[in-house]
Order: C-alpha cells, then structure tokens, then sequence
C-alpha cells in the first residue's frame, strides 16, 4: 500500500486540477484535459504506475 501512494497523489492532483478547471469558466477545460491525458499517459509508459497497478491486481 505504502509504496502506491506517489501514484495515488499524483493522480488525486490531477483530478483536483481538472475538477477546479470546470469550476472556473476562465480557464481552458478541454486543453486541460488533454494535457493530463498526456501526464498521465507519459507517467504510464515510464513504469510510474506499476506499484498502483500490482496493489490493484493483486489477489488477497
């Protein structure tokens, strides 16, 4: 558990970052978007998420 929790932050920052972007009519929510998809995709192929990946699969 411990060692997905820099997966788990990071990934709670970004929804925060969108959520607030849909709060806020000045700002560009679907260029947002794109740029987290982007984060979140770069983060993915680097391996940052294998930690959350085996929490998630793993069988209790």
């Amino acid at each position: 558990m411990k060692e997905a929790l820099p997966q788990m932050a990071f990934l709670g920052v970004l929804a925060i970052h969108f959520l607030t972007s849909l709060a806020d009519s000045g700002r560009n929510s679907t260029s947002i978007l794109i740029l987290i998809i982007i984060l979140v995709v770069l983060t993915y192929w680097g391996g940052f998420y294998g930690p959350l990946l085996d929490l998630l699969t793993a069988k209790t």
